[in-house]
């Protein structure tokens, strides 16, 4: 049955050309860019958390202790192996393993009173009886919240957080709680649960504090200090000579910082709307796949965007083909072709108590 996702529709609305490499070809990159491995990896963590819990705990015993520690060790093991299978931890980004455990010690969710439903499930939303076609998607976790409300929970790995701004555009949440209402469950909000990966850091000293730092510190040593010249030093100077006495100039970051929290309460109309278009993508993106391959090429336009292009996958394609280049040779050696999910969901995946 023809289906088309979330991501196929974003990546069609983004560039055509992108999409056909990605959903007519079913490329991939052998290595995912940076981000793409570290948000991989980071959902692995989190979905491995969760459903350890999910799985060995009582719904009104979650925040078990025993439960709890076990579920931190399989998550860690899960990022123990993917080093050994390859995983680097990139040196200017925050280190996941930390960021991971820095997040299950002040989890806000179990601790608080939240309910864990469902982990990374599967729907599938057939709306069109005549063509069949259908929406399949993934929620990255289904909650109780403390009030009895039920929320859509879907993880993400960024360099900075969302803004609310951000949330109003984005269509994700939206179409996932249109899709659950569809299938007959009562979804009262979404939210997303974001995780930075930029490394941020606490209070610094002022330039002052750390002279004061660094001369207390040869006082106290005995250290005949000269007449250097501190305070003339730059600040890069200073944290150098603070950093071989040992001294601390910066604070380690605040949970805040590393972790945050946005609601996303979509009314009626921006879900319709949403929803919407996602339909009438899908219906334009099925029209062109009925296309023999070499059409389906012709009309795969770029959008020759330079903050598009920058972060595409198939940049290196895509430069290639223009001029006429071994294109064959760069899928060879640098693609493999991608094996597509089957949505094939009969269940649920809630309690009776969670449908409208």
């Amino acid at each position: 049955m023809p289906s088309v996702s979330h991501s196929e529709v974003d990546s069609y609305l983004l560039c055509r050309r992108k999409h056909y490499y990605g959903y007519t070809l079913s490329l991939r990159r052998v290595r995912e860019s940076m981000s793409l491995a570290m948000g991989s990896l980071g959902h692995k963590l989190l979905e491995t958390f969760y459903a350890h819990i999910l799985e060995h705990a009582e719904m009104d015993d979650q925040a078990n202790d025993e439960i709890w520690k076990a579920a931190v060790e399989a998550a860690t093991e899960v990022f123990r192996q993917e080093v050994k299978d390859g995983f680097g931890q990139p040196e200017n980004r925050a280190d996941l393993l930390e960021l991971f455990l820095r997040y299950v010690e002040h989890e806000a969710l179990i601790r608080d009173g939240w309910t864990i439903l469902a982990v990374e499930k599967k729907f599938n939303l057939e709306y069109d009886p005549e063509q069949q076609l259908r929406y399949p998607f993934v929620v990255d976790l289904i909650a109780r919240d403390p009030k009895g409300k039920i929320v859509v929970i879907d993880h993400k790995f960024v360099y900075d957080f969302y803004s609310y701004e951000d949330s109003q555009m984005q269509p994700q949440i939206p179409k996932y709680i249109g899709a659950l209402r569809g299938l007959g469950f009562k979804v009262d909000y979404g939210a997303y649960n974001m995780l930075r990966t930029r490394k941020v850091s606490g209070p610094a000293m002022l330039k002052a504090e750390i002279v004061e730092a660094i001369q207390a510190e040869w006082d106290k040593r005995g250290t005949l200090a000269g007449e250097s010249p501190l305070a003339k030093m730059t600040v890069p100077m200073l944290q150098e000579v603070a950093d071989n006495l040992g001294i601390v100039t910066k604070q380690p970051p605040s949970i805040d910082q590393q972790v945050g929290w946005l609601e996303v309460k979509p009314n009626n109309t921006r879900v319709k709307r949403v929803f919407t278009e996602q339909i009438e993508t899908a219906e334009e993106i099925q029209q062109i796949k009925v296309l023999s391959e070499e059409e389906q090429d012709r009309k795969a336009f770029r959008v020759a965007n330079k903050m598009v292009c920058n972060s595409c996958s198939f940049l290196d394609i895509c430069r290639t083909e223009l001029v006429g280049g071994n294109v064959k040779i760069v899928i060879a050696t640098e693609y493999v072709v991608r094996e597509r999910s089957e949505f094939d969901v009969t269940d649920d995946g809630l309690s009776s108590e969670d449908a409208a």
